[in-house]
């Protein structure tokens, strides 16, 4: 026997309930979530970072005066010019630099690129074996996204620098 359209719709419909009876027997409701970044207002006087030296000389800054460790991530337009910073207090001689909060900030802030910093309260700036590993996998994971991390600083009290671009830590598109 051949069904004719009709007869498959009238079959059909004996397994659907309407609408107004699903919605009668139990409401679903379905969290809406905003999450933006909160602005705070702190100014490093720089407006764009052109080259290594306005890096380092914003970085030093970011990290002055801490006796903890504190890594930062800098968001920056295709111009180079910071949008947003995120700041990870931690210990006397160690920070958790979480790649999923930091890829969640790159992406809120909108980054094209981020510069990554972090000191080294005991004056050493030489990068632990952590450190690079931490980067690279930063790096790998952000370069997914389309958000290049362009260099990760480490800054001591005494405003020395270590860049990991220039010693060959991490590569550079």
């Amino acid at each position: 026997m051949m069904m004719t359209e009709q007869m498959i719709m009238e079959e059909a419909r004996k397994y659907m309930q309407p609408a107004a009876q699903i919605r009668a027997e139990r409401p679903v409701r379905v969290p809406q979530m905003r999450i933006r970044l909160m602005e705070t207002g702190i100014e490093y006087g720089a407006d764009m970072i052109r080259n290594r030296k306005d890096l380092e000389k914003f970085c030093v800054r970011l990290n002055e005066d801490e006796a903890f460790e504190k890594f930062s991530v800098i968001a920056v337009n295709a111009q180079c010019r910071p949008i947003g910073i995120y700041s990870i207090m931690g210990a006397l001689s160690e920070v958790n630099a979480y790649p999923r909060v930091i890829t969640t900030f790159a992406l809120l802030a909108n980054a094209h690129s981020v510069f990554l910093t972090h000191n080294h309260p005991g004056g050493t700036c030489a990068p632990s074996t952590d450190d690079i590993t931490s980067t690279v996998r930063i790096q790998r994971i952000l370069r997914e996204l389309g958000i290049m991390v362009l260099d990760h600083l480490i800054t001591t009290p005494e405003g020395q620098c270590y860049s990991m671009a220039q010693h060959g830590d991490i590569s550079i598109p």
